[in-house]
């Protein structure tokens, strides 16, 4: 069992990289990462199996982690 989900997801972490399912549905592996310092947040996600990547940077105090995941499961 892994430690924790995120989406629902199990989740794994592994150089400080998060590792977890687009969903259940698609089956498909998602490495990720987030950060931010005061002012700026970021959010980056790779899908290896159809080489899609997502990139947000953010000036503000916001999470942009659910914006992230919303365009990555549209594409």
């Amino acid at each position: 069992e892994a430690p924790f989900r995120i989406n629902r997801e199990p989740t794994q972490v592994g150089y400080g990289w998060f590792t977890t399912r687009l969903s259940a549905a698609s089956n498909l592996p998602v490495h990720w990462i987030n950060g931010g310092v005061p002012g700026y947040r970021s959010f980056f996600a790779i899908q290896p199996d159809t080489k899609t990547i997502v990139v947000i940077l953010a000036s503000g105090n916001e999470l942009v982690d659910g914006l992230g995941w919303s365009i990555l499961q549209g594409l």
